[in-house]
């Protein structure tokens, strides 16, 4: 068994040795092989959204939540 590394797994170690917690990309033919790699290494979990504003509106909710303030996050439906 090699254990050697490949790039994604490479990129994904240095990104997570900086600080980075989770990645998130916006899905299209260009990016798919790439989203594979990141699923497969399971270094840092993978989001992936049509657009930036649903994951921050999500995240909006979960926190007015926390705070008391709207439903809770398990009535959401799932982001991916």
């Amino acid at each position: 068994m090699s254990t050697a590394m490949n790039l994604t797994q490479q990129l994904l170690l240095a990104l997570k040795a900086r600080g980075a917690t989770e990645v998130f990309g916006i899905p299209g033919d260009f990016a798919l092989p790439l989203f594979g790699a990141i699923e497969k290494a399971a270094i840092l979990p993978l989001h992936t959204l049509s657009h930036e504003q649903a994951w921050a509106s999500r995240q909006t909710l979960q926190l007015e939540f926390a705070a008391g303030w709207a439903w809770p996050p398990s009535l959401m439906a799932p982001v991916r």
